[in-house]
């Protein structure tokens, strides 16, 4: 453990002593501790003593920087800065000494290497994983597995999570489960956070396999997962968080993966995001899934998961073998070729379809209007053969009354001549107009035809008064 010194008032008592001791290594969590403790174990094998000077850093830097990881010397750094802030608060601390951090960029910069990244385990290999347990004989070993595999994968828990895991931070809820963490690495002041997991079907399900396990191994307070010794008995301490990786690697050998020497608990968070990005899954629930708060962290999964998801090269490479073999038969492709090729093919018909879909409803919405359009016309044009019919009895009324004063002889022949000279112009300006109306309906009809929405039709019903 970090030793600290007495750094606050010299009146604390020493029963309290204890105390303060224990609520200034609280402000870090367990594991951080142990990764510092380790820093300086190494720091004293190499001959360091604390507290020690930036020109004692330095040299330690200089020694290492060749041998150790950049970011295995940042966490050197960070673990004696922290002895010191705790230890030794009115010294300056040597960790931060301006040529001191100087020193260290220029190791980043010479001797930087790309940061390990755990092998994410997609569904596919959650059930490799899965039917290889199935083969193994009936037992607890084989339910534990199980369950740890399937809710470690789905909560998407880091290892000290998924270790500390007890039976009364459970909740059964008809859909599923809900877990509560009292403590992660994203609520180290214990606020608590809650991890949904839906049920599944058969085999596959988190639930099931939860329950089997527990009732098979007489679990019902205390530590979910633990340690099972060589004659089947179960323990009372959870499994070490290290477990959880010595198990994956086993289980990924006995797959015979080829990148079992990248696996490891991390490989279930970042397994779970891709997998679920990789299905156009919404960002926010992967994210509160994973227990992130960091946007940036979801989004570096998510991408490396979606690198070759229309990727630029893979339609180019094809074009380029059409335009060197134009018009040979393309050569064999392998089985996952063939399936990404398929799977195109059913986003293409899904495209098509709802394309077409869309394509019907705006036909039967043009058809409704349409159907709308042709009854205003009719009605109109029954208007205007009205109209005309009107016009024309009153033209054979005055025709009549004017033969018939001519017969008795109440008009002159002049007058006579005049009114059917009248009429013979008003008779030229009906059909003038009816074959103004006819034209404008056609066009109308035309018109409606290619816009259905136009729905303005106009008949001129006024403006021409009737003769008397």
């Amino acid at each position: 453990m970090l030793q600290y010194e007495e750094s606050g008032p010299s009146e604390i008592k020493p029963a309290l002593e204890i105390k303060h001791s224990e609520y200034l290594q609280a402000t870090t969590s367990e594991n951080t501790r142990t990764t510092y403790e380790s820093a300086l174990r190494q720091f004293y094998k190499w001959g360091g003593s604390l507290p020690t000077d930036p020109k004692t850093i330095t040299k330690y830097l200089l020694d290492n920087a060749e041998r150790l990881n950049p970011n295995t010397l940042d966490i050197h750094l960070s673990a004696l800065g922290y002895f010191h802030n705790n230890n030794h608060p009115s010294l300056a601390n040597p960790a931060r000494n301006a040529e001191v951090r100087m020193i260290m960029d220029g190791i980043r910069r010479v001797h930087g290497r790309p940061k390990r990244k755990a092998k994410a385990l997609m569904l596919e290999d959650i059930a490799k994983l899965l039917k290889w347990q199935e083969k193994q004989p009936e037992g607890l070993k084989r339910r534990r597995d199980s369950a740890l595999l399937l809710i470690g994968y789905f909560g998407a828990f880091r290892r000290s999570e998924l270790v500390t895991i007890s039976v009364e931070d459970i909740s059964w809820e008809p859909e599923g489960i809900l877990i509560r963490l009292p403590r992660s690495k994203t609520d180290q002041k214990g606020e608590g956070i809650y991890r949904a997991i839906a049920r599944g079907t058969g085999n596959t399900c988190p639930i099931n396999a939860l329950r089997i396990w527990l009732s098979m191994s007489g679990i019902t307070t205390g530590p979910v997962f633990r340690s099972i010794n060589r004659w089947g008995h179960v323990g009372e301490t959870p499994l070490r968080p290290s477990t959880v990786n010595d198990l994956l690697k086993k289980w990924g050998n006995a797959c015979r993966f080829t990148f079992t020497p990248q696996l490891s608990s991390h490989s279930l968070r970042r397994g779970l995001s891709t997998s679920a990005s990789k299905r156009n899954l919404n960002f926010v629930q992967i994210k509160k899934q994973g227990g992130w708060r960091s946007d940036a962290t979801v989004h570096e999964y998510i991408e490396e998961g979606t690198h070759f998801v229309d990727n630029v090269s893979a339609v180019l490479t094809k074009d380029l073998y059409r335009i060197i073999h134009r018009g040979k038969a393309p050569e064999k492709t392998s089985e996952r070729d063939r399936v990404d090729e398929l799977r195109r093919k059913l986003r293409a018909s899904e495209r098509s379809r709802k394309r077409h879909a869309a394509a019907l409803r705006q036909e039967r919405e043009i058809n409704k209007a349409l159907t709308q359009k042709v009854v205003e016309l009719e009605t109109q044009l029954n208007r205007l053969n009205v109209y005309l019919a009107s016009q024309e009895n009153q033209i054979h009324e005055i025709l009549d009354r004017t033969d018939f004063a001519a017969k008795e002889g109440e008009g002159s022949i002049p007058h006579s001549n005049a009114i059917h000279a009248m009429v013979s112009t008003r008779l030229d300006e009906i059909e003038a107009f009816f074959s103004e109306q006819m034209t404008r309906l056609i066009s109308k009809i035309e018109l409606s035809t290619a816009n259905p929405t136009n729905s303005t039709v106009i008949f001129p019903n006024k403006g021409h008064t009737s003769l008397s």
